[in-house]
């Protein structure tokens, strides 16, 4: 962490290198949900199977590697783990979804 700090505090400043590593700090070691996180419109149906979702949104490549990270407890949605691949996503406004530690993305519900 110093020496990212370091690297970050001569490119970026002295506020921009402790503001990063507190991001850091709250997001990957206390698991809190990242300050900034993208924000996606949604068209689609309100309610969608989790495979499904992740493979239109882009998160996943495949139906087979989101079969894959969804059995491993690697999904997330507004924080709660999601482990079966049959769990039904209810859309909405707002609704954070997480893959693994770094993807993040917040929906914004659309008109179909």
């Amino acid at each position: 962490m110093l020496l990212a700090r370091t690297i970050v505090r001569m490119y970026h400043g002295e506020a921009v290198a402790i503001q990063a590593e507190e991001n850091f700090k709250n997001v990957f070691q206390q698991g809190a949900l990242p300050a900034h996180i993208p924000v996606m419109l949604w068209n689609g149906d309100k309610t969608i199977n989790i495979i499904d979702l992740l493979v239109q949104l882009k998160l996943q490549p495949s139906k087979s590697e989101a079969r894959k990270m969804t059995q491993n407890g690697d999904i997330r949605i507004n924080g709660e783990k999601v482990n079966d691949i049959h769990d039904a996503v209810h859309v909405t406004d707002g609704l954070i979804i997480q893959v693994g530690k770094r993807k993040f993305i917040k929906l914004q519900a659309g008109e179909v």
